[in-house]
């Protein structure tokens, strides 16, 4: 789940080098626009900006976005932050100054690098927009197994699109399933599906504290159902906090970075 470059062919020669398969924008769903939403976007080489566009991303402070660690490998763009249509200017753009990786830290278990596709980035400089707060123990017990959801994304609307949407799309979707020990929850909606594009997007829930974000979109690994297929369900990265450790460690891993 991983995009790469303009083409659909150089997206997917590149993205065969990944952890894993293509970045994955909402099958489905409908156009929203988010301040918290970020959206990683190539330099310009003279095509449109929806044939740049590479993954999503989530604004969780003024200075740091949360993506999937697979979507920024070889970054070397922008990043656009509040913009539900990518050829507007509405929100604001910002550099990157920094990239930190969960793989590549002692809170990811030996062995389970895939499973740990998670990553900060930091902004060049701080971002006007108000952040989505991480789900934290104040809310645990929110959501799980059957919490309706909402997942974001500006991927592409079909498998065989070649490009994103140049939008900000929202999928109504359950979380499914919890994977204790790897990191991971699934989550699926009724004609609606996360795709190609749609990688790092976040998964946010509704809580008496507002909205909250519990999951990134993460590349396919091992069985995980394929992308972009109306009603499968999807997996994950959990970001919210779960009680353990072991249950928790990109949480953790999160916090201690920001030291929050």
């Amino acid at each position: 789940m991983r995009i790469k470059r303009a083409f659909v062919a150089t997206f997917l020669a590149l993205l065969a080098c990944a952890s894993g398969p293509p970045a994955q924008a909402i099958v489905g769903g409908e156009k929203v626009s988010q301040p918290w939403a970020v959206a990683f976007i190539e330099p310009n080489n003279g095509t449109p900006v929806e044939k740049r566009t590479y993954c999503s991303g989530v604004l969780i402070t003024r200075t740091w976005v949360l993506t999937a660690a697979h979507c920024v490998r070889d970054f070397r763009g922008t990043v656009v932050i509040g913009r539900g249509s990518l050829a507007s200017s509405q929100g604001e753009k910002r550099t990157v100054a920094r990239i930190l990786r969960m793989h590549d830290s002692s809170y990811c278990p030996s062995g389970s690098r895939e499973l740990c596709d998670v990553a900060l980035v930091k902004l060049g400089s701080a971002s006007t927009k108000p952040p989505l707060a991480l789900a934290d123990s104040r809310v645990l017990r929110e959501w799980g197994e059957g919490t309706a959801a909402r997942a974001y994304g500006y991927g592409w609307v079909s498998a065989t699109a070649g490009q994103s949407s140049g939008y900000l799309k929202r999928a109504q979707v359950s979380i499914r399933d919890f994977r204790a020990n790897n990191h991971t929850l699934f989550a699926s909606g009724p004609g609606t599906a996360v795709c190609y594009g749609d990688s790092g997007g976040p998964l946010v829930v509704s809580t008496s504290r507002g909205p909250r974000l519990v999951a990134v979109v993460r590349a396919r690994v091992g069985h995980d159902q394929t992308s972009c297929t109306r009603g499968d369900s999807q997996s994950y990265t959990k970001v919210g906090y779960r009680g353990s450790s072991n249950n928790s460690k990109p949480f953790l891993w999160i916090t201690h970075i920001l030291g929050i």
